[in-house]
């Protein structure tokens, strides 16, 4: 398994909404806009791209806050980003419509940021057990110290989550 980085992708009605033409919203389209020419023609959809990339880069809030459970069981002071994630817009509205979002850009990245986390942070949609894993690389070491450091050198491969076969 090949780890990507979080990938945004926009809707067709929020293309929609944006004002952009009906012939950009299929893939299969000749004149398809991707995310990056969307975001450099509406600030609104780099507002909420950055929003919610930024969140899917950040993983989930509640590992980083008190009393919240990490990513895959682990502790809160883990600090892990999502990875192989696809986030897809599917609509947005505002009171005060399209012209509202242009005004309040910084707005709308917070608003989208914010969705992205309260997802995330629903730990696997409600399910008993979290749809997130940390991944992260494993190998085997042996370690060979003078006697009086043994005690040491265990302390700190415990603190490191390092798991001990034999002394």
């Amino acid at each position: 398994l090949q780890l990507t980085d979080p990938v945004v992708t926009i809707g067709p009605n929020v293309r929609k909404y944006l004002g952009f033409p009906p012939n950009t919203f299929s893939p299969t389209s000749s004149s398809y806009l991707t995310e990056s020419e969307l975001a450099l023609r509406s600030e609104v959809a780099n507002a909420l791209i950055s929003g919610c990339y930024g969140a899917l880069k950040r993983g989930s809030s509640s590992s980083s806050r008190a009393g919240g459970g990490g990513i895959g069981g682990l502790p809160n002071n883990i600090n892990a980003s999502l990875a192989n994630v696809r986030c897809h817009i599917v609509d947005i509205d505002a009171e005060g419509g399209l012209n509202g979002m242009d005004a309040l850009p910084g707005a709308m990245r917070a608003a989208a940021s914010n969705a992205v986390s309260v997802v995330l942070d629903q730990n696997g949609g409600g399910k008993e057990e979290s749809c997130r894993r940390l991944l992260e690389p494993t190998m085997d070491v042996e370690v060979m110290v003078p006697g009086e450091m043994v005690g040491v050198v265990l302390s700190d491969l415990s603190v490191r989550r390092g798991t001990v076969g034999d002394v």
